[in-house]
């Protein structure tokens, strides 16, 4: 029952990699019209939220984990890198909790809430990235964004 977790987070993942991988580069930089974070800096906070987490929880998981910074924004390589480097730590650590008490340290709520925090998290700056290159004028084609259902 339990093991579903750690793929319904690499599904999640796979949504967010996927969306990186469509978006031209140089869209990295666009920015939503009334500020607020660049659509590459979106990505970079997902990462870094992740690390940071990560980092608070410990059990060895942030060990090679990259924080990005603002200068890493606008290339995909790096921030691709991050990410996946970061979901494969917030497996292990699903996996290590469904091993253990399904307990995550300073998470009082447990590995279910967790992971539904992060696939919310998640969601919501994908949302913003969606939103302000639709706003932009340079949305993405609404086959592969249908299709990102697809993963679930």
């Amino acid at each position: 029952m339990f093991l579903g977790l750690r793929e319904s987070w690499d599904n999640a993942n796979s949504v967010t990699i996927s969306l990186l991988k469509v978006i031209p580069e140089h869209y990295l930089s666009v920015k939503p019209s009334y500020g607020g974070r660049s659509v590459g800096a979106q990505f970079a906070h997902i990462n870094n939220v992740r690390a940071q987490w990560l980092e608070a929880i410990g059990g060895g998981l942030a060990g090679g984990l990259i924080r990005l910074q603002k200068d890493d924004y606008t290339y995909k390589t790096k921030i691709s890198e991050a990410l996946l480097i970061s979901a494969d730590r917030i497996g292990e650590l699903i996996d290590k909790s469904i091993r253990g008490d399904m307990k995550v340290k300073g998470y009082p709520k447990g590995i279910n809430s967790f992971l539904f925090y992060l696939v919310s998290h998640e969601a919501h700056h994908r949302a913003q990235i969606i939103t302000t290159l639709k706003a932009a004028h340079l949305g993405l084609d609404p086959k592969f964004l249908f299709g990102l259902w697809d993963k679930f």
